[in-house]
Parts: structure tokens; sequence; C-alpha cells
């Protein structure tokens, strides 16, 4: 899935971030400033973590769930382009076989 260490680490992170940023799991301040430390987050009483990570996984997956939408529609329009390329080229070949390879 990834060419490089880079990449993974950069989609991590970004993963990482979104939890954060929605209170799942918090940075911890360390002496050292080459690593981040994440731990979970403490919840009130009757939040349920993994109800929240589930909300999180939702939110998700609906922004993955919207670009394979887009692509399919995109793809979907080149498909009946190519379609209707193809039927007026049989109709060429129709209409002048003597033009036909």
């Amino acid at each position: 899935m990834f060419d490089k260490k880079k990449n993974a680490t950069q989609f991590v992170y970004r993963h990482l971030k979104l939890l954060e940023n929605q209170g799942v799991i918090k940075t911890l301040a360390t002496n050292n400033q080459k690593a981040i430390v994440f731990c979970w987050s403490t919840q009130p009483e009757g939040v349920n973590p993994d109800q929240k990570l589930l909300q999180t996984h939702s939110n998700i997956d609906q922004g993955i769930i919207n670009k394979l939408q887009e692509k399919i529609r995109l793809y979907k329009a080149e498909m009946l382009t190519n379609v209707g390329e193809t039927e007026a080229y049989s109709e060429w070949v129709t209409e002048m076989p003597e033009l036909a390879d």
C-alpha cells in the first residue's frame, strides 16, 4: 500500500491527529521531543470508548465512501462515452463497410 516509510508514517499520524481532535486519544507531554506519545483520553462515566471509536470509524468510512462514489461516477461517465463511441463506429462500419479495416 505504501511505497515509502514516510508515506506510511504520515498516514498514521493524520489518523492519530484525527482521533485526538475527536477526543478519543490525547497527546502526552514528554521531555524527549523526538517522539509523540498518545494515550486513551479519559472518558466521562457512561461514555463507552468503543462507541466513540465506532463513530470515528463511521466518519472516516463516510469520507472513503464519498471518494469511491465520485470515482464511480467518473468511470461510469467514461464508460458510457466509450460505449457511445463504439456504437457510432459500428453504425459507420455498417453504413460504409469499405472504410472498415
